[in-house]
């Protein structure tokens, strides 16, 4: 007896392995599944500027790596004794205009540096609603917890998010006409908009995608929205919060996307990594005892193996 539907996830034409570089860009679920490859010792950037939600603001970051855009001091704002850019989250901050300047530049220098080398890049879309900062005339990606005055709250059309999509994936094939594109949306719901409001924004994202992906058959899809909300369909697979996937959920979906889009040559050496890993976070007891030197000896080996490993992947090339 099945008790819930499989959602089919296609095998990627290209898979990842330890030679390529990956790039995610979006949500904090992708987030999630970067830091599930950093874990696996793949090379991986995720969200240089922070978490994005909105196609829009993917798309104005984008357009400055693209440019080799430079920040100057007109482009961040002072807000209870902290300089912030709208253009990034609040983990790019500084007490000093000039060092967040610089952060922002090193920043876009870093990306495109990074974008150009790179073979994947995956994006998560989390919303449709997208804030206009009033005073400056513009979108932004981060409201900084600013009085809501400042802004005003929209929701995009399907074509406007259409052809922000449209305008991300020229900017990459730009910069790096060999770099595999895909896309997912977010499984995380915005209940902050309303549970209603929160599904109009995803099928408005799904929609726009699907014309993308439509016209241009190069992209790639990986249906976690659909693995989380048709096949998991359970709280237990949430945070406390009951929006949030938890670490079931996420380690859940994380296997989809590893036997869909990594390379299977590099299983064993995930699969030592991951015992080595394990035993580096074991709580130990007895440190001085004759076991845990024996052990000590055993992961020092591990360690040694899974370096030659990934030097005889690496050499392979």
């Amino acid at each position: 007896m099945k008790l819930s539907l499989e959602v089919p996830v296609d095998e990627a034409s290209l898979k990842m392995n330890y030679h390529h570089q990956s790039f995610f860009l979006g949500s904090c679920f992708s987030e999630h599944i970067s830091t599930k490859l950093k874990y696996f010792e793949f090379n991986c950037l995720c969200n240089p500027m922070g978490t994005f939600f909105h196609p829009f603001s993917i798309e104005i970051f984008l357009g400055q790596v693209y440019s080799n855009h430079r920040f100057s001091k007109t482009d961040v704002f002072q807000y209870k004794g902290v300089y912030r850019c709208f253009d990034a989250h609040s983990k790019l901050a500084s007490l000093k205009a000039s060092d967040l300047v610089n952060q922002l530049n090193q920043t876009i220098i870093s990306t495109n540096n990074y974008l150009k080398k790179a073979n994947f890049i995956w994006f998560s879309l989390g919303s449709a609603f997208v804030y206009w900062h009033k005073e400056q005339e513009r979108y932004v990606a981060n409201c900084h917890q600013l009085p809501a005055n400042h802004f005003r709250k929209e929701f995009s059309s399907v074509q406007k998010i259409y052809e922000s999509l449209y305008k991300i994936v020229s900017y990459l094939r730009s910069l790096q006409p060999e770099l595999q594109i895909g896309f997912s949306i977010s499984p995380v719901r915005h209940i902050k908009d309303g549970i209603v409001e929160n599904t109009r924004s995803k099928s408005h994202l799904h929609t726009a995608l699907y014309q993308l992906l439509e016209k241009d058959q190069d992209l790639v899809y990986f249906p976690a929205y659909e693995i989380f909300h048709d096949e998991l369909r359970d709280y237990r697979f949430y945070a406390s919060d009951l929006v949030h996937p938890n670490s079931l959920g996420i380690e859940y979906v994380w296997n989809k996307f590893k036997l869909s889009n990594i390379d299977s040559s590099c299983f064993n050496i995930m699969k030592k990594i991951d015992q080595w890993n394990r035993g580096n976070n074991h709580k130990v007891l007895f440190p001085n005892s004759q076991s845990h030197q024996q052990f000590l000896k055993f992961q020092e080996r591990l360690r040694l193996e899974i370096e030659n490993d990934l030097k005889s992947f690496q050499s392979s090339k």
